[in-house]
């Protein structure tokens, strides 16, 4: 079967979970992913809700970041604006040179089996045409894939958060039900997204979790006495991800235990200033082993966020030898019990996510079965897994059945 994964981008939890699925899916099929060279996300709604001069200012600054000079980039922001008003974007690769190849990268391993295609701004039918089957992620790539998507191409939409909830402000209202109520087949990375999905009235046809990589695994002498470095996931972009918790909870641990090294890490830097009113390090743009030694150095890791589907990165740190504090959202309570294997609190409760923290510091948690129950069972959820449950589905939603 030939299939398509598409991408939202080249970096991101959603991201890498689409690289890992495909680079499993590979032992039995033919697998392409296509990914846009800008930001999937951003490009959506600037092309699509504001003015020419703004989109052509985005589209401009998109050029320069990827290398063209200034004179270039006046020029063929135009001729791409043209171009995406007309829909006729098949050639448009051809026009955008990716000069700057380490700022497009995938945050996970990607099998060398797998093939890469890239688009600029907008899918055209040409991309699409010779796959079986395409999977996508998002309600807005559901709205780029609509119009353009051959007839004899069934999608899947692995619905990696509940947009109702998450983009209600910034995305239509409209669209997101227009999306879930499509004849594609609803896949929900977790219970809670299911549970959401179904009570909203949309059909989900089954629960299909992710996975780690095999790489995320402990040192070989883990640290037992007192908590040294707290890790935290930071991701200001969306306000989803709880970036506003973390700030808070670093902000009282610094001053309640200012000998601790605090560290953030995520995908967006915006202010830098920001994050040294409360972290001695802050990392972004890491491989997926740069983020396994983050895990190790760490004696905790915080992940604050408000609604997931199936986030990793608690999973990752706990197979990495960390003691997880996160709030109960998506797959997290799937994965981890409280108490057992990690720490949860409840969603945007901030005082309860720091007690948990100040619980682990303080020793009236311990850390040592914590860690090693994490470890334990987080050998469970592993891609192969996820690619077999992919591949049923698929014999399930084969013509002959």
């Amino acid at each position: 079967m030939k299939i398509c994964c598409l991408t939202s981008g080249t970096v991101g939890g959603g991201v890498k979970m689409m690289v890992r699925l495909a680079s499993n899916l590979c032992e039995n099929h033919n697998v392409t992913i296509l990914y846009p060279l800008v930001k999937h996300f951003t490009t959506y709604h600037v092309l699509r809700e504001t003015n020419d001069k703004v989109k052509l200012q985005y589209i401009k600054n998109e050029l320069l970041a990827s290398g063209f000079n200034d004179t270039l980039a006046q020029f063929y922001s135009s001729k791409l604006l043209s171009k995406y008003k007309r829909n006729k974007v098949a050639k448009i690769s051809s026009i955008i040179k990716n000069k700057n190849k380490k700022k497009f990268f995938f945050n996970a391993d990607l099998d060398n089996r797998v093939h890469l295609k890239n688009y600029p701004m907008v899918i055209s039918e040409s991309m699409l045409k010779g796959f079986d089957l395409i999977i996508y992620q998002s309600v807005w790539q559901y709205h780029e894939l609509k119009n353009v998507t051959p007839k004899n191409i069934k999608r899947i939409h692995w619905s990696l958060a509940d947009y109702l909830f998450c983009n209600g402000i910034n995305f239509p209202l409209s669209n997101i039900l227009e999306a879930y109520n499509s004849n594609d087949v609803i896949i929900a990375p977790s219970t809670i997204t299911a549970l959401k999905l179904e009570n909203y009235g949309f059909n989900v046809n089954s629960i299909i979790h992710g996975g780690i990589d095999r790489l995320f695994s402990p040192n070989s002498e883990l640290n037992k006495g007192e908590v040294k470095n707290i890790l935290g996931y930071f991701q200001p972009a969306w306000w989803v991800k709880g970036a506003a918790s973390i700030l808070q909870c670093f902000k009282r641990i610094r001053i309640n235990y200012p000998t601790i090294t605090l560290t953030l890490f995520g995908h967006q830097q915006s202010d830098i200033g920001l994050y040294n009113e409360v972290c001695d390090n802050f990392f972004t743009d890491l491989s997926s082993i740069e983020v396994r030694d983050l895990y190790r150095k760490n004696d905790i890791f915080v992940y604050p966020s408000y609604c997931d589907g199936f986030p990793s990165t608690p999973l990752e740190a706990m197979a990495s030898g960390c003691a997880v504090v996160s709030t109960k959202v998506g797959a997290v309570p799937e994965y981890a019990t409280h108490g057992k294997n990690a720490l949860l609190s409840d969603p945007m409760d901030d005082d309860s996510l720091y007690k948990n923290i100040v619980d682990l510091i303080e020793g009236k948690v311990t850390r040592n079965k914590l860690i090693e129950d994490g470890i334990n069972s987080a050998k469970n959820w592993t891609w192969a897994e996820t690619a077999n449950q992919f591949n049923q589905l698929f014999d399930d939603l084969s013509p002959q059945k």
